[in-house]
């Protein structure tokens, strides 16, 4: 089963003569990034978040997010020995990792793999029992990265923050499914019948997710 952005989705490529229906041809773009800085930046809300913690500019830090440069392992320019000191400690509260361990040498001496491109595309045909275990685990994906403390009106502001990310139908069924943009709240059974399917196609669909 393949992952689109973290999160595990169903993968029907294969033609089904009882079904009408065809799918959807998408291309699935994946980027390369610092899982220990990616995750960092998730949470605490975004990359100039994080940026901001540290004490660096949003152009630098995307830039070691997305691998393409390594911080100065000793003090250089702009960077004296108190200030990696102090960048670092803010970086092992978040991702409990050293210096070292998130800029090891063998990244810092590849320059080949630093200036080398960072994302791929593969092509897949979905089919409706994958949109909706895509719009299902994006949800979880979401409120992964919320606060429990601030409730349900922080869970929907994060969601409609990354309503952009999805497609028309994703969107639908995440507006469904919490209740936005003045929409009744559907459970998933609900979903998936007023898209034309049995519960049986839709619990194998999530069971496969």
């Amino acid at each position: 089963m393949p992952e689109l952005h973290g999160i595990t989705v169903i993968r029907d490529d294969a033609p089904d003569q009882q079904s009408t229906d065809l799918g959807i041809g998408i291309t699935a773009v994946v980027r390369i990034k610092h899982a220990a800085l990616h995750e960092a930046a998730k949470v605490v809300g975004s990359a100039s978040a994080l940026a901001r913690h540290l004490g660096i500019s949003a152009t630098e830090i995307c830039k070691w997010i997305n691998l393409k440069y390594c911080p100065p392992k000793e003090a250089a320019r702009g960077w004296t020995e108190e200030r990696i000191a102090v960048t670092e400690a803010k970086l092992y509260q978040l991702t409990g990792k050293t210096w070292e361990e998130l800029w090891p040498d063998v990244l810092r001496q590849n320059h080949e793999f630093l200036n080398a491109p960072k994302s791929m595309e593969k092509v897949y045909n979905w089919k409706e029992a994958a949109m909706l275990s895509y719009a299902s685990a994006t949800r979880e994906r979401l409120l992964k990265y919320t606060e429990p403390e601030r409730g349900k009106e922080l869970q929907i502001e994060a969601i409609e923050r990354n309503l952009h990310m999805l497609t028309k139908t994703e969107r639908i069924i995440i507006n469904g499914l919490f209740g936005l943009g003045g929409e009744e709240v559907k459970t998933t059974r609900t979903l998936a019948k007023s898209w034309g399917r049995n519960r049986t196609t839709f619990r194998r669909g999530e069971t496969r997710r």
